[in-house]
């Protein structure tokens, strides 16, 4: 009972500019130009981003129409199908990024985030990018794309089941990172006590290593 569509037969998609506008210092009358190096795992971050002037965000602006809930996703390089959803009203341009329009739907935005996370979409895009050193996926192969749209309720329980588990393995990440720091920590504690003489390691040995006698298959015992 799921359909599957054409993105573009369910949603508007645009992109920004593919050409590299003159960059100025970020100020009252300039604006953030944001590429894919700009997307964080969730968010789009405008620290490290490069500003244009206001006419040439206009020029851009007027294509795209950036706006909360939006899903972008990149175009370009490498990294091609790396996504973001718009959460900001901060007002920016996009470049080598295409934009679906969502019109603010929450659920729908968060389960085509999912699903560009996902591995299907690397084997369309191993079939349809183009280029060498720096491929490029078009906006006519973009809105071409079928992808699965299920139904409302089983939308959201999707959403809601992906969600659970991408809680517990960011949560499992950040556990590991911190017993990752805490191992250091602990490990350059006992070299300073050692070298300062806090510790006596005269007559520490290494424990002997146990090693496992690797089964003989049927060809070795038979030779």
């Amino acid at each position: 009972h799921w359909s599957v569509n054409k993105i573009m037969q369910t949603l508007d998609v645009r992109d920004g500019t593919h050409d590299t506008p003159e960059y100025v210092d970020s100020g009252e009358n300039s604006f953030p130009l944001i590429t894919s190096k700009d997307f964080e795992e969730f968010n789009i971050s405008f620290v490290d981003a490069k500003y244009i002037s206001k006419l040439d965000h206009e020029d851009i602006y007027r294509r795209s129409n950036t706006e909360v809930g939006d899903v972008l996703m990149s175009m370009i390089g490498g990294n091609i199908g790396k996504s973001v959803i718009v959460n900001t009203d901060r007002k920016f341009s996009i470049k080598n990024v295409s934009l679906f329009k969502t019109a603010g739907d929450e659920l729908m935005a968060n389960y085509l985030f999912y699903f560009l996370r996902g591995g299907f979409l690397d084997i369309y895009l191993s079939l349809q990018q183009k280029g060498g050193a720096q491929p490029f996926l078009g906006l006519t192969e973009i809105r071409n794309f079928k992808i699965p749209f299920p139904p409302r309720e089983d939308m959201k329980d999707v959403v809601e089941d992906i969600a659970v588990k991408d809680r517990k393995i960011t949560l499992l990440i950040e556990n590991a990172n911190c017993l990752s720091i805490l191992l250091a920590e602990k490990k350059n504690a006992v070299i300073s006590a050692a070298v300062t003489g806090k510790i006596d390691v005269r007559d520490w040995k290494p424990p002997k290593q146990t090693t496992t006698k690797r089964p003989q298959t049927t060809e070795e015992v038979t030779v």
